[in-house]
């Protein structure tokens, strides 16, 4: 790790240097396995980057009541990672549209058409090579 964690009354967005999601969930206050702690879950995503190029990025979810009433705590999503082989990102956004949907409070259709302006916003080069579905 490299630096220090922000203040926890630092307002939400921000940057931590860290080597991985394991330790940016040990700054936010985890336990030394790296595991996700309920003060981490407003995280929202983490992307990590080693000074050239986006490793990986992770949905961080949050605290959810399922329909009995009790609370469910799911782990963080991948949404996109590093295929040294191929030498692009793979995109794993897909598998959770629907709750980047709801989290952003959106529909599933206005969702993916914000994606897609974005994604042609960046153009090719910045996004990778790979398509995203």
């Amino acid at each position: 790790m490299r630096a220090a964690q922000p203040a926890l009354d630092a307002i939400a967005g921000g940057v931590v240097m860290a080597d991985s999601l394991e330790d940016v969930l040990r700054l936010a206050g985890g336990p030394a396995t790296g595991q996700l702690v309920d003060e981490a879950r407003d995280l929202g995503v983490v992307v990590v980057h080693d000074g050239r190029r986006v490793r990986s990025a992770h949905y961080i979810r949050q605290i959810e009541r399922d329909a009995a009433g009790h609370l469910q705590r799911r782990p963080p999503a991948l949404l996109a990672a590093w295929n040294a082989d191929l030498d692009v990102i793979d995109h794993f956004h897909w598998s959770i549209t629907d709750e980047l949907a709801t989290r952003s409070g959106m529909t599933r259709d206005d969702f993916e058409r914000e994606l897609a302006r974005r994604i042609e916003q960046l153009g090719g080069d910045v996004v990778g090579s790979r398509p995203w579905h």
